[in-house]
């Protein structure tokens, strides 16, 4: 076993942190490379940064030239209707499946990305950890709910305070008239790499709706 102090101090950093959460991770990283970090999913929804915005909820990037895989870092601008940011982002993507994108973003004079190569690497793998458990966890809460659409539709539940009370779950007021839309999508291999576009079409569908209907 190798000896522990041999460690260089920013894995040491980084590995403490990463215990703590993902916050904590990401402010660890930020002071190592001293810029501002942003985390988050394959639809460019912010799950954790250390530049705070109000207007950072969510964003889109335009890359520059040509992306070569996901196991490369690619320039572009990170931008909301107030915000136009120069950063380089890596895919997070154990096994080749994205699930997520780390952003690190600069002024100008873009940081020479090389000489930091193996803190990313390190980042990359405790990001692609704590990613891989909040999709664990996401897909838990699914096949719950997914059983639950199913005794609804298919009348499998006959007590109206039963299904109010399930509803109540994920914030659902079934006191309420509610209208059910279903979308039939072709199914993924369980570890195909497309999952994540999986994703993308249901955040396009419900922002669509929301935008349309609320």
């Amino acid at each position: 076993m190798g000896n522990v102090s041999s460690m260089p101090n920013y894995m040491r950093k980084l590995l403490k942190t990463s215990g703590q959460g993902l916050d904590a991770l990401t402010c660890a990283l930020a002071e190592v490379l001293n810029q501002p970090v942003l985390v988050s999913t394959p639809t460019y929804e912010t799950l954790s940064t250390t530049l705070l915005h109000p207007d950072l909820d969510s964003f889109q990037i335009v890359i520059e030239g040509e992306r070569e895989d996901n196991e490369t870092l690619f320039l572009c601008t990170i931008s909301t209707e107030a915000l136009r940011l120069k950063g380089a982002g890596w895919a997070i993507a154990p096994n080749g499946r994205i699930l997520g994108y780390l952003f690190v973003m600069y002024d100008e004079v873009k940081p020479d990305f090389e000489n930091f190569q193996a803190v990313m690497e390190t980042a990359l793998s405790l990001y692609s950890i704590h990613l891989q458990n909040k999709l664990e966890l996401k897909q838990e809460k699914h096949k719950t709910k997914n059983a639950f659409f199913y005794d609804l539709l298919y009348g499998n539940l006959k007590r109206n305070e039963d299904i109010i009370t399930m509803g109540e779950v994920w914030s659902w007021d079934f006191n309420r008239p509610h209208t059910v839309l279903l979308l039939r999508v072709p199914d993924l291999e369980p570890h195909s790499s497309d999952w994540h576009l999986m994703e993308v079409l249901q955040k396009t569908v419900d922002r669509t709706l929301i935008n349309r209907y609320y």
